[in-house]
């Protein structure tokens, strides 16, 4: 009695097919998830830039402090807004946590796949505002 695989299997099966598909659908989802997540850390590099702003801003007066606090917020907004993010929730704050600068955006991003989706995205940035004194540490 002969196989009916004499020859090998077919070249396109049932099982070939769905691994196609598979890829494909994770190609998809990967050209509209990725986009997001990298503009996100983006953000959190300029939420780091901030936080060393804020650690060079804390020997400052407090009236002065409050200005170039505010400065630093709507310089920070125009970044994130540059980076396609239309309405980010920017906070600043370096007296909440008592030695600590933190920075924090708060957005929303609407990615299609099949149907819209809203994806909430919350960077933060730390930085420890303890002055390090490196004679010390030999």
């Amino acid at each position: 009695m002969a196989s009916p695989y004499e020859k090998g299997p077919r070249k396109l099966n049932p099982v070939s097919i769905l691994i196609i598909l598979g890829i494909a659908l994770g190609i998809y989802a990967g050209v509209r998830f990725l986009p997001p997540y990298w503009t996100s850390w983006q953000v959190k590099e300029s939420l780091r830039d901030a936080c060393s702003a804020m650690y060079a801003m804390q020997k400052y007066d407090p009236a002065t402090k409050t200005a170039e606090m505010q400065k630093l917020k709507d310089k920070l907004t125009g970044q994130i807004q540059a980076l396609g993010i239309e309405d980010p929730d920017v906070e600043l704050d370096d007296s909440s946590e008592p030695g600590w600068a933190i920075a924090v955006a708060r957005y929303d991003v609407t990615v299609s796949f099949f149907k819209p989706r809203v994806m909430h995205f919350t960077p933060e940035a730390r930085m420890d505002l303890t002055p390090s004194d490196l004679q010390k540490r030999k």
